[in-house]
Formats: C-alpha cells, sequence, structure tokens
C-alpha cells in the first residue's frame, strides 16, 4: 500500500522499525523488500515459509477450525515457490503481492 500510495519507502522502512510491529524479522525483510535484496545470504527461504504456513493449515484442519489469514499467506506462498523462488530469501514474496489485483469497493 504505501509503495502504491507513493511514500518514500526507506521512510516507511524507519517507521516500521520503530514500530510495534518492529521485529528484527519484519524489519530485515522490509529493508529487504525495499533493496529487492533476496538472492544473497538467504536467512529463511520462500520454501522454508511455505512448508510452517502449511503445517500451521493442517494443524487448523486437525483441530476443525479456519484459519483464513492462514489460507491467505499459503495461497500467496504457494504462487511464489511456483514462480521458481522457493530457494529465494521470504521477502521476495513482495514479487507476488506487487503484482494481486487492486482491491475494489463492495
Amino acid at each position: 500500500m504505501a509503495e502504491g500510495a507513493g511514500l518514500d519507502m526507506s521512510v516507511v522502512a524507519d517507521a516500521i522499525a520503530c514500530s510495534q510491529a518492529a521485529s528484527p524479522q519484519v524489519v530485515r525483510n522490509v529493508r529487504r523488500m525495499i533493496a529487492a535484496d533476496h538472492e544473497k545470504n538467504i536467512v529463511f527461504s520462500s520454501a522454508l515459509r511455505r512448508k510452517d504456513v502449511e503445517y500451521g493449515l493442517a494443524f487448523a484442519r486437525d483441530l476443525g477450525i479456519g484459519a483464513p489469514f492462514g489460507s491467505v499467506a499459503g495461497n500467496i506462498y504457494r504462487q511464489l515457490c511456483a514462480a521458481g523462488r522457493d530457494q529465494a530469501n521470504e521477502s521476495s514474496v513482495i514479487e507476488i503481492l506487487r503484482g494481486q489485483p487492486a482491491m475494489t469497493k463492495d
């Protein structure tokens, strides 16, 4: 959204880095997304993130409960891996998200 709104992404990254969402993983991935730095010094691959999401979804199914946000994440990470980005850093998910259709008003 920030990118689509034309915001200065380095300012957005700095704002995220000092917000409640500022876990080391979030800060690292936001900076990598902005720099398009997905191919070297892989910290956590897209395939590993997909595996974790799939485990979570399987656990929810076993419990008989819904996991709508997990389902969305699973679909996105499946697309990412199918696009050949399975060994790229998980930050490459931004490349799939950029291709998602815009939301429309209901």
